[in-house]
C-alpha cells in the first residue's frame, strides 16, 4: 500500500499515486490533488482529510489482506481505463 500526504501546497497531478496504483497497489492520499478526481474512496483506493483519519485506513488495510487485493485490483483497472490507450 502507498500512503501519499502532501505538504501545505496543492499536488496538481500526483504521477506517484498513478505509478503505484499501476503496480497494483491500494493509495491512501489526501483528498487534495488533482489525483483525487480520479480515486473512489473504498473502491480504488482511499481519501483522508486529517491525519487520524489516514491512520485508520492504514490500520484497516494492514489488518485485512482481501481488502488490499481488492481495492489493488480496481486500482490497476482504473489506471489501465486512464492511461492504456
Amino acid at each position: 500500500m502507498t500512503y501519499y500526504r502532501t505538504g501545505s501546497h496543492v499536488e496538481t497531478f500526483g504521477r506517484v499515486v498513478f505509478e503505484a496504483m499501476a503496480c497494483g497497489l491500494p493509495v491512501v492520499c489526501h483528498s487534495h490533488g488533482g489525483y483525487a478526481d480520479h480515486i473512489r474512496h473504498g473502491e480504488n483506493g482511499f481519501l483522508f482529510e486529517t491525519t487520524q483519519q489516514a491512520a485508520r485506513i492504514l490500520t484497516d488495510l494492514k489488518a485485512d489482506p482481501g481488502l488490499r487485493a481488492t481495492v489493488g485490483r480496481e486500482a490497476r483497472r482504473t489506471v489501465e481505463q486512464l492511461f492504456s490507450s
